[in-house]
C-alpha cells in the first residue's frame, strides 16, 4: 500500500478478526501507520465470548424462547468448540445482537455487494476463508487478552465501535481503549450499529473516516 500509492505511512483498519492482526502489526511497525482504526475491536476474547454468551440466554430467557433456551443451557458457558459457537451465533443474530434493528444480514451481504469493486465470487471466498480460519485459530484467538499484552503504541489509535455489538463484545473493547496508551487517541460510539458499523451506517462510518481519521494520515 505504501509503495502503490507512494506514502510513507498508511492507515491500517481493522475489523473483528482483522482488528487483531492490525493491533498487532501497528505495534511492531509504528513508523508504517499514519494512524490505526477498529472497528469490532478484539480485546479480551475470553471475557468477550462469556458476555456475549451470557446476553444472547437471558434475550431468550427474556422472550420465553424454549428452543433457544435450551441449545444455550445445553452448551453451557464459553469455551465453546466449533459447533456449539455456531450455535450460539445463530441465536445472538436472532436475538439482535450482531447488528442494530434496521438490518438483517442478507441486507449486509448484498449492500456489500452492490460495491463496483465486489462479486459474488468474494462471497464464496469469504465464507470458505472464514470457515478456514475460524476451524484452525480459534482455539488461539480464545487466549487474546491485549488488555494484558498490548497496551502501548506509538501512532494515533482511534476505535469506532457500534453501540449494539454483542458479537465482540463493544463494553469489552471500550475498555481496552481506555487502558491503552498512544500519542493520541479518540473513541467513536455508532449508536444504531452493531458488529458491523461499516455496512450499517455507512455514512455515518465514512464521515468519521475522512473527518477525524484523514487528517491523520494527510496531516492536516
Amino acid at each position: 500500500m505504501r509503495e502503490r500509492f507512494g506514502q510513507e505511512k498508511v492507515v491500517i483498519l481493522g475489523h473483528s478478526w482483522g482488528s487483531l492482526l492490525g493491533t498487532l502489526y501497528v505495534a511492531r511497525f509504528p513508523a508504517k501507520v499514519a494512524a490505526y482504526v477498529g472497528v469490532g475491536q478484539v480485546a479480551d476474547m475470553a471475557a468477550s465470548e462469556a458476555a456475549s454468551y451470557a446476553f444472547t440466554l437471558e434475550e431468550a430467557r427474556r422472550r420465553g424462547h424454549k428452543a433457544a433456551i435450551k441449545a444455550l443451557e445445553a452448551m453451557g458457558p464459553p469455551p465453546h468448540d466449533l459447533k456449539s459457537l455456531s450455535r450460539q451465533r445463530r441465536w445472538l443474530m436472532a436475538f439482535g445482537g450482531a447488528y442494530g434493528p434496521l438490518q438483517t444480514m442478507p441486507r449486509m451481504v448484498m449492500k456489500a455487494l452492490s460495491t463496483p469493486e465486489a462479486s459474488v465470487l468474494d462471497l464464496v471466498s469469504l465464507v470458505q476463508g472464514a470457515t478456514f480460519s475460524t476451524r484452525l485459530l480459534w482455539p488461539t484467538l480464545m487466549t487474546v487478552d491485549l488488555r494484558r499484552d498490548g497496551l502501548r503504541f506509538d501512532c494515533p489509535m482511534i476505535f469506532i465501535l457500534g453501540r449494539r455489538d454483542m458479537q465482540v463484545v463493544a463494553s469489552v473493547s471500550a475498555d481496552y481503549f481506555e487502558r491503552l496508551q498512544a500519542p493520541t487517541k479518540a473513541l467513536y460510539w455508532l449508536e444504531r450499529s452493531g458488529h458491523f458499523a461499516p455496512w450499517e451506517e455507512p455514512d455515518a462510518f465514512n464521515a468519521l473516516m475522512i473527518d477525524k481519521v484523514r487528517p491523520l494520515a494527510v496531516g492536516a
